[in-house]
């Protein structure tokens, strides 16, 4: 059982490091998807594309904030008060 906390402890690390290094990739995806479906909209009007691409966008619009977050929090070896 003990084995089996150390993979997910570790399976969680995983993700966090690889979501601290997609952060600032997936804002610039996030910016494409916005402005993609601004130009969208500004011609065909809304559509299910646009709504799609919009809510794509926001998508990875949190998970790059949330990568940012992490590459930018203190490592546990750190002392926050330095």
């Amino acid at each position: 059982m003990n084995a089996h906390l150390t993979s997910l402890h570790n399976s969680k690390a995983l993700m966090r490091i690889w979501l601290a290094r997609f952060g600032f990739s997936f804002l610039v995806l996030a910016c494409v998807l916005f402005y993609t479906a601004w130009k969208r909209q500004k011609v065909e009007g809304t559509s299910s594309r646009v709504v799609m691409e919009t809510v794509g966008g926001a998508l990875l619009a949190g998970a790059g904030f949330a990568g940012l977050r992490e590459r930018h929090r203190p490592r546990n070896d750190q002392d926050p008060q330095d």
